[in-house]
């Protein structure tokens, strides 16, 4: 629908910016049209769970090995394609959920693959495996500051052994992007994977405490996930929302392998800005009592300091 492109338009003179439109991802002759003038190609396609229309190897393998092989046809000059930073073909399943519910695909599996055909066809590609990416009005904190995430109880956050076993390395949006626009004119960057990670650690304990605190909204604790609970949601939502796959993601913990052979954003002359400094900004639309002065604020919350941890 072209309404909900309008927030994706950029400023440009009249007829010069486009969209054109593909109306799937093997619609290979809507997808040469698309870059058929281009000299830099993005790979963005993903989405958070599986639909009737499209699984995790339709997205993460299919698709790219697609839009690979037309833009080499193409002569497309820089292909950069997204991954995640845990890919790997086999990835860990910390959180046992039985065997009788369906399980679906593991995006994190379905990556890995989606990488090495993306490498084969399209040897001087520029793969970036980004950890979760946070920003203004994201999804990846917002799972955690709305009110019933998963959980029986309101104020309640259900998370795998309440995040006290998981450490994450969350990377602000705007350093991803200034890390792409920086790959696209860096003459050694093609052939190369970057890890996209911000520059401290936390527990994911941690981490969800100080922002939910900054939010000042009604008293929140962490909880351990009740799988029982879980189970029954997947079944009512018929694994969409509320998936296997997006748990165990949230379950694992962030991890360079050979952190000192690794290329990261400051490889492409980023520095990556802290959480400490962001949160205050990602946070700013979902305060509470924000318009009000602080005398008229009854409810005032300790904010935890956020603390680094060693690999």
């Amino acid at each position: 629908d072209t309404f909900r492109l309008e927030r994706l338009r950029l400023c440009g003179d009249l007829g010069q910016i486009l969209f054109t439109p593909m109306d799937s991802i093997y619609h290979e002759d809507q997808m040469r049209k698309a870059m058929m003038h281009s000299n830099v190609v993005i790979n963005l396609i993903g989405k958070e769970y599986e639909s009737d229309s499209y699984d995790f190897h339709d997205l993460y393998v299919d698709a790219p090995a697609n839009i690979a092989r037309i833009a080499k046809e193409m002569g497309v000059e820089r292909f950069i394609h997204f991954s995640h930073l845990n890919a790997d073909p086999n990835p860990p399943e910390l959180i046992y959920f039985g065997t009788d519910l369906p399980r679906g695909n593991s995006s994190l599996k379905k990556k890995w693959e989606g990488d090495q055909l993306v490498r084969e066809i399209f040897p001087e590609a520029i793969i970036f495996r980004p950890a979760d990416i946070y920003g203004i009005k994201d999804w990846y904190f917002f799972k955690y500051i709305y009110h019933r995430r998963y959980s029986k109880i309101r104020h309640a956050i259900p998370i795998w052994r309440e995040g006290m076993d998981t450490v994450k390395q969350p990377v602000w949006s705007s350093d991803v992007a200034a890390g792409v626009l920086n790959a696209v004119f860096d003459t050694d960057a093609p052939g190369n994977t970057y890890y996209c990670v911000g520059p401290e650690r936390y527990c994911l304990n941690n981490m969800v405490d100080h922002i939910t605190k900054i939010c000042a909204r009604e008293f929140r604790y962490i909880t351990d996930i009740d799988v029982s609970y879980i189970r029954k949601l997947i079944r009512q939502r018929k694994n969409r929302i509320v998936n296997i796959d997006t748990l165990q993601r949230e379950a694992l913990s962030d991890l360079i392998v050979q952190r000192h052979l690794a290329k990261t954003l400051e490889d492409l002359g980023v520095q990556p800005r802290s959480l400490q400094d962001m949160a205050p900004i990602v946070t700013n639309p979902y305060m509470a009592f924000k318009s009000m002065d602080d005398e008229y604020i009854k409810t005032k919350y300790t904010i935890p300091k956020l603390i680094s941890v060693d690999d």
